[in-house]
């Protein structure tokens, strides 16, 4: 009876000391097979695969993932984390930075790429930049099938909204919007701007009013016309400029043209109080 305890105690220990060891075991078809039951089932570690690949974790036997060193893992859900193993995106570095880097001359040099193959259809792809929660972006989008005109890129900054306040918009066709995300304009503003110097080019002047063929208006028609219009001829009425906006340029010149008209009346009048004046003294002495 003791000799059947003894026996018996000695294949229960044999057999719990065996499920322990583990195995690594190379199945002749360039496939190693890895199993430490402590730690999980195991199963093919490193297979020789189909078009000459070499795969870990073959079929995700490894149920928690694959790790190279301390700071590569890869999970089975196709997420990378390097620096985590519990990457929360398709790639996630913890505590690192991301350098992308090609050393070229006359070429594009390194490039981040993000897609989205339905875009055409209405899509977009974002790159979201979080600072401690803070969330703004930079978006590319598309809308309908029209890639030149419904394409944009747009910007957005943190808000109380969950995804944020889009601030500035380029559109497919060039047009800059900030503070709309419907620019109808090379650059369209939708609030106030402030610049210390601005240049703008024009190939128009208001100098043909001193030309001897001009005709400057007289000072009796301008008093017509005031008095009908209510503004001044050349410029536009206050309602015109309420519902078309103010063309900066051509109001500039038109007001140019203005005043050289009243500075040519100005003159006119001054030689007619000379004119004035001289008959007055020739009177005097008579």
């Amino acid at each position: 009876m003791m000799k059947i305890i003894f026996f018996s105690g000695l294949l229960l220990c044999a057999s719990f000391c065996q499920a322990q060891t583990g195995s690594f075991v190379y199945d002749t078809r360039s496939d190693v097979y890895f199993t430490y039951p402590p730690r999980g089932a195991g199963g093919r570690a490193i297979v020789h695969d189909v078009d000459n690949v070499l795969t870990l974790n073959y079929d995700g036997d490894f149920t928690g993932g694959s790790k190279i060193g301390k700071t590569l893992f890869v999970g089975n859900n196709f997420q990378v984390g390097i620096g985590t193993s519990t990457p929360r995106e398709a790639l996630h570095i913890e505590n690192g930075s991301l350098l992308v880097k090609k050393n070229l001359i006359g070429d594009l040099g390194a490039q981040l790429t993000l897609t989205n193959e339905f875009g055409n259809l209405n899509g977009a792809v974002r790159l979201n930049l979080n600072n401690g929660g803070a969330v703004s972006w930079i978006k590319g989008i598309v809308t309908g099938a029209n890639i030149s005109t419904g394409s944009a890129i747009a910007f957005g900054v943190p808000s109380t909204a969950s995804e944020g306040k889009e601030v500035m918009r380029i559109t497919g066709n060039g047009f800059l919007g900030i503070g709309t995300s419907s620019p109808e304009h090379k650059l369209d503003i939708v609030g106030t701007a402030r610049a210390h110097q601005i240049i703008v080019n024009t190939q128009k002047t208001a100098d043909f009013v001193f030309a001897p063929d001009y005709k400057n208006p007289s000072l009796e028609q301008i008093d017509a016309f005031i008095h009908e219009n209510k503004h001044l001829p050349g410029i536009q009425s206050a309602l015109q400029m309420e519902k078309e906006g103010l063309n900066v340029g051509q109001f500039q010149i038109d007001l140019l043209q203005k005043i050289e008209e009243l500075t040519l009346h100005l003159i006119e009048k001054n030689k007619e109080m000379k004119d004035l004046k001289e008959n007055m003294k020739v009177m005097q002495q008579e």
